[in-house]
């Protein structure tokens, strides 16, 4: 039974588990950072297929890290658009 990740923690595949130890550890201590590879793209928007008026799916292409949210200039303010599956 596989539980939650805990913030800080990683959910490797058992592939990827398996280089580390054995399955049946379960959870080992790690420490990990995020790298920042240079990128020579540019960042841009694209709307995904099947939005319409009434949904509107966003994917964010050309980026190096992850996307921790996406905002929206409404008028003279900036709004943060809602992440959902």
């Amino acid at each position: 039974m596989s539980l939650p990740c805990a913030p800080g923690q990683l959910d490797l595949s058992q592939e990827a588990f398996v280089k580390l130890t054995d399955l049946e550890v379960g959870r080992i201590p790690i420490t990990w950072r995020l790298l920042s590879p240079a990128t020579s793209e540019t960042i841009s928007i694209r709307y995904k297929t099947g939005s319409s008026a009434y949904w509107c799916g966003n994917q964010v292409i050309g980026h190096r890290n992850p996307i921790t949210h996406l905002e929206v200039k409404t008028g003279v303010a900036w709004r943060q658009l809602p992440r959902a599956e």
